[in-house]
């Protein structure tokens, strides 16, 4: 098995070296640069025997990097691919250590065989025009440079046999032999034994070109004329589900590749030009595959669409051809992607059932949690805690209207010289009859006894019998006022009823009921205060009790939201899969197949332009030849 590592910056011909090397079972693509730096890390890596480089890459070209790779990995063999059929790039590539320089419109048969020579220690040039122009008999620099590497290359013993393996005759190999050795004698000697003509030249030119161009007028008329269908194919854009979720974030669900970066139109293009679709849209126009011939495909730059086009040898066989193909590839990329779907479901739907489960069990827990619980929702915290701001809110108006009482009470006592209980001993004693009777009797022997003792000595019968009346009166006095107010009155008390008269009895009656009113309300609002503290302290209690018991309870809805969210994305997901594959997705198409009304320009450009070309080939070859015979002349 060789071992081969393709390098070429160009996307389009490492797919087709890929593919073409691929088709041989004795050999195998280990590794694929796009530069020469990544082409030196790839073969110390990967040990290939056969490397295929292109010379004109980004940061490090072919050139270069033969170099290094023959001075320090002498097992690995380096064959140049080039587009370029120059005698310069030949040389610099035989001189870098390539063992093989081969134009890229080779053949995938003649690449496989020059890989195989190159494996087995030959080297390789193809086409061999590229050989014989460097060992023509006008350019000694050139033959000489050729001749000079093949004997350095057979004196360093790397069994270079590149004339051989070309397949130059003796005639040919003579000629590069005497030039390599003795510059232009050989040319030198033949003009010294001739005169040189002109007619034998421009016989020689007039007849080339009479060849060639007969061959073309002949082609033109006898070739049997081609049609092209055309059509287009377009990849939609990528499909995916986005969504979002309240306090989780954002679901997204999209067909992801495992190779982000890879266009899938090359995929397309890979698919298009295989074996096996051709063979299949051969097959359902009961043709070959080489009657049916392989499709010009085209990426447009810049666009998801890909161009087709395929010849037939009538219009109507031409748009056969190209439906044919088209519905092989559809054929094909169907059959692909059943497979990856079902292989896909396959292991997703385990994972979306083992998430239902989970969701199940979170679902489960949380309402085990709600009935072992006094929380109901997270909202229920926040209704008690408006209900506490409603509480605190009718406590301070309480508290502004006790303060308004105590300043009440403060002034009227301050007036009365009493505190609210008296002013309600004095209001109950004012209010019993019996009690003002005795105090009406009091006030007045209280007169006499002072009116007496004005006239009459202390132990004046007058004076001690009006003092024997005052104590009983007094006696009776205190004895109705426990009885009134179930306590005993004091000498105050009696002095301020006894003083006031019918005008100041009825103000200090005013002011002792305001000054019980006001106190009976303070003593309300104080009440309804006492029970607004019990009800905010009993709410705080509950809110605290509340919000350790939310913790766990909201770690578990989200535990749920996000369940329900991996759930959806992946049924999503699920749905997605089912409808297309990232690597060959759906394809729709642009334009169809097209029925050609006019021949393929083709069958009179290519010949023309072949004429043309060898035309103008043949004129430049001959005038070099017939000028380098003149000047071997002058000699």
């Amino acid at each position: 098995m060789i071992r081969i590592l393709i390098v070429d910056d160009q996307k389009v011909i490492r797919e087709k070296l890929r593919y073409m090397v691929q088709q041989y079972s004795d050999m195998e693509v280990v590794g694929i640069a796009t530069e020469g730096n990544s082409a030196l890390e790839q073969v110390e890596l990967l040990n290939p025997d056969i490397i295929l480089i292109d010379i004109e890459m980004p940061n490090m070209d072919g050139i270069a990097a033969t170099k290094i790779i023959s001075s320090k990995f002498s097992q690995t063999k380096v064959l140049v691919l080039s587009s370029f059929d120059s005698q310069e790039y030949v040389a610099k590539s035989l001189d870098a250590g390539a063992k093989g320089y081969l134009l890229k419109s080779l053949s995938a048969e003649e690449l496989h065989n020059s890989i195989k020579f190159i494996h087995q220690g030959y080297s390789q040039i193809l086409g061999p025009g590229l050989l014989r122009e460097m060992a023509t008999v006008g350019s000694p620099v050139a033959s000489s440079s050729v001749i000079s590497k093949s004997h350095a290359a057979a004196s360093n013993g790397s069994n270079y046999k590149g004339i051989e393996a070309i397949g130059f005759d003796d005639s040919e190999q003579g000629i590069i032999t005497s030039n390599g050795n003795n510059g232009s004698e050989l040319s030198g000697q033949s003009s010294a034994k001739s005169k040189f003509r002109w007619k034998f030249w421009l016989s020689s030119w007039a007849v080339l070109n009479l060849a060639v161009w007969t061959l073309a007028l002949l082609s033109l008329k006898f070739k049997i004329p081609t049609y092209v269908s055309e059509w287009s194919l377009v990849l939609p854009g990528e499909e995916k589900v986005d969504f979002k979720i309240p306090n989780i974030g954002e679901a997204l669900a999209r067909n992801n590749s495992a190779v982000e970066d890879i266009d899938p139109r090359n995929n397309i293009l890979y698919l298009a030009s295989s074996k096996s679709v051709i063979l299949n849209a051969a097959d359902s126009m009961e043709m070959s595959s080489s009657e049916f011939g392989e499709p010009d495909i085209e990426l447009v730059d810049g666009s998801a669409i890909i161009s087709f086009k395929i010849i037939g040898d009538s219009p109507e066989q031409a748009q056969a051809k190209a439906k044919a193909l088209h519905q092989s590839i559809l054929q094909t990329i169907k059959s692909f992607r059943v497979d990856k779907t079902n292989q896909r479901t396959e292991s997703a739907s385990e994972t979306v059932e083992a998430d239902r489960a989970k969701l199940t069990k979170l679902q489960q827990q949380l309402n085990d949690h709600t009935v072992s619980s006094d929380l109901v929702s997270p909202e229920q915290i926040q209704v008690l805690i408006g209900r506490i701001e409603s509480l605190r809110d009718q406590k301070k108006s309480i508290s502004r209207d006790l303060a308004g009482f105590d300043q009440e009470i403060a002034s009227l006592s301050g007036n009365l010289g009493l505190s609210p209980q008296q002013a309600e001993d004095l209001l109950a004693l004012q209010g019993d009859s019996i009690f003002q009777q005795h105090l009406q009797q009091y006030n007045q022997i209280t007169g006499n006894l002072a009116l007496l003792q004005s006239r009459f000595t202390a132990n004046a019968p007058q004076v001690v019998d009006e003092r024997l009346k005052q104590q009983d009166i007094e006696t009776a006095l205190f004895d109705r006022g426990r009885w009134v107010i179930d306590k005993p009155i004091d000498r105050q008390m009696l002095k301020k009823l006894s003083l006031q008269d019918n005008t100041g009895q009825k103000d200090v009656e005013s002011m002792a009921k305001s000054l019980l009113s006001a106190s009976n309300s303070q003593q309300i609002l104080a009440k309804k205060e006492q029970a607004l503290d019990r009800q905010i302290s009993e709410l705080d209690a509950r809110i605290k009790k509340l919000n350790q018991e939310k913790i766990p309870f909201e770690n578990l809805q989200r535990e749920i939201q996000f369940a329900e969210a991996l759930l959806t994305s992946k049924a999503a997901g699920l749905d997605i899969a089912g409808d297309s594959s990232p690597a060959f997705p759906d394809i729709q198409i642009l334009s169809s197949p097209s029925l050609p009304d006019k021949r393929n320009p083709d069958d009179i450009r290519k010949p023309l332009i072949g004429a043309l070309a060898l035309t103008f080939l043949s004129t430049t070859g001959l005038m070099l030849f017939a000028w380098d015979k003149k000047n071997a002349f002058k000699f």
